[in-house]
């Protein structure tokens, strides 16, 4: 269970990393807006191939965002467990939070971005042939950008697990 004062020292992290977040979803919002307007949208039930192939690469992109991320985390938290530790005064606790902080932040970006990179391919599809799937598409995966989307109370539980993990 973390401490007051290490959910304190979380905080300004946090807000940054929701900024990013901020900033990933509105890049996909002005996109779509370029992307939707000028040419509309139809919901022809024959896609193209271009659109097929974007859609399945959303897809792709969908599930590669789910387990790359968590493989990423293990690997670096691995790695700062088989690094020697100093000996100082903090506890292991201590030691293990602003580790397991930066953990998330990797977890986090990595798997928007590539959930953004899935938003954007059926953007493109959508600017280009205009079929309503990539939209709709577009629209779930950005939705499923949420997941990664830092709330205090989110963060705290996965690094509170986490820990309970590593005892």
């Amino acid at each position: 269970m973390l401490t007051q004062s290490q959910v304190e020292l979380l905080r300004p992290r946090i807000t940054q990393l929701k900024m990013v977040f901020a900033a990933l979803i509105g890049g996909v919002v002005v996109f779509a807006l370029v992307a939707i307007v000028p040419q509309g949208v139809s919901f022809n039930p024959n896609l193209s191939l271009l659109s097929a192939m974007f859609l399945g690469m959303g897809g792709l992109l969908v599930v590669m965002s789910l387990v790359i991320p968590n493989i990423i985390v293990k690997s670096t938290i691995q790695q700062q467990l088989a690094e020697p530790q100093d000996q100082t005064s903090l506890s292991k606790t201590d030691r293990a939070v602003p580790m397991l902080l930066q953990a998330w932040f990797v977890r986090s970006i990595v798997g928007a971005s590539m959930l953004e990179a899935g938003v954007f391919m059926n953007l493109i599809a959508v600017m280009m042939e205009g079929h309503g799937a990539n939209l709709i598409a577009a629209i779930v995966i950005t939705a499923m950008i949420t997941i990664f989307f830092p709330t205090e109370n989110r963060v705290v539980e996965w690094i509170e697990t986490q820990m309970s993990e590593l005892k």
